[in-house]
């Protein structure tokens, strides 16, 4: 892509101030501060997920470079490659990689990102759709592909999945129903509430923690399954209460990190625990789980109740603190 001197791109960046505090801010960048890699990708959407929350208040886990530029998802088309997979003009998607991460990221015009970081756009999904599921639906997909093969065939249990209000777990409750599944979702987001309500086949719950269960190392067997969004005291109750040879998968943990758990109901229940990191799946078995999950049916709601702003607004929308009025994922137009 032939460029002046003195081009410059919109993006979103992450500073420090001199107290050491982080802030955000819109800003126009030169295209020389891009770090050149195997392609340069013009953005057209991308979108906010819990990891980029975590990386504008520092805690993510890597160390960056401030100034940093954030967004682990995007959607757009190729301008310059070097690579012999991809080709200008290609249509490519960048979800639950590196990017963002160890690199600055999507929430910005253009970015150089990896060939290993690159799948081309799926044909059932326009660039809008694809930044609709995002990392937050590509790991749904993963769980609930998981949990299905792990659910007992003959059990009439409903599949809980926690933290049902989060991207991945309200895009999971989707795909669920979708597959005909009778679901119960745990939060206590009045506009789920006011969202899910009368949807069929689903239950919504405010809360699985009971003090006066703790003591129990076993309880009644309510659930055929769960995807857990949450981590935390909570799921020590979803363990005992799978049915046997049921399974969790655990793909969260904004409730804790650290769990009490016991053998019991691994042992006399033959329960699985089994965690999803989307980062490690290649490119065909993405394409594959997206193609099976990502039905019409769940790509029309997502779509439907999409909050969708400018990369201009991404500041005030990231440093607002009060009661979200949308149930459904933020989208970010470039």
């Amino acid at each position: 892509m032939n460029l002046s001197l003195n081009a410059t791109y919109s993006a979103i960046q992450v500073h420090t101030d001199k107290d050491g505090e982080l802030r955000v801010s819109f800003e126009r960048l030169p295209f020389s501060q891009l770090n050149a890699n195997q392609l340069l990708v013009k953005i057209s959407y991308s979108s906010i997920n819990y990891k980029d929350i975590l990386t504008i208040t520092g805690k993510d886990g890597f160390h960056h470079n401030y100034p940093h530029v954030p967004g682990i998802d995007a959607v757009g088309e190729v301008v310059e490659s070097k690579s012999n997979k991809y080709k200008n003009g290609d249509r490519v998607l960048v979800m639950a990689s590196g990017m963002g991460l160890q690199t600055d990221g999507g929430l910005a015009q253009y970015a150089y990102v990896r060939e290993e970081w690159v799948m081309r756009l799926p044909e059932f999904l326009t660039e809008k759709e694809a930044m609709v599921y995002g990392t937050a639906g590509l790991t749904a997909a993963f769980c609930v592909d998981e949990l299905l093969k792990r659910t007992p065939i003959n059990s009439s249990k409903p599949i809980l999945v926690t933290g049902g209000a989060s991207g991945v777990g309200l895009t999971a409750v989707l795909m669920l129903l979708t597959e005909g599944k009778t679901v119960f979702t745990s939060t206590s987001s009045q506009v789920f509430h006011n969202t899910f309500g009368d949807e069929d086949s689903l239950s919504i719950i405010n809360g699985l923690e009971d003090s006066s269960n703790a003591k129990f190392s076993l309880l009644p067997e309510r659930w055929s399954g769960c995807i857990d969004t949450t981590g935390g005291q909570s799921l020590n109750i979803v363990l005992k209460s799978l049915c046997k040879t049921s399974a969790v998968i655990c793909a969260g943990m904004t409730a804790g990190i650290e769990i009490e758990i016991n053998l019991y109901p691994f042992i006399l229940r033959a329960i699985s625990m089994v965690g999803v990191n989307t980062e490690s799946m290649d490119q065909a078995l993405r394409h594959e789980v997206m193609k099976k999950y990502m039905q019409a049916s769940v790509t029309k709601k997502l779509t439907e109740i999409a909050n969708e702003i400018t990369l201009k607004e991404v500041p005030e929308f990231l440093n607002f603190r009060g009661e979200r009025t949308f149930a459904g994922r933020t989208i970010v137009r470039m």
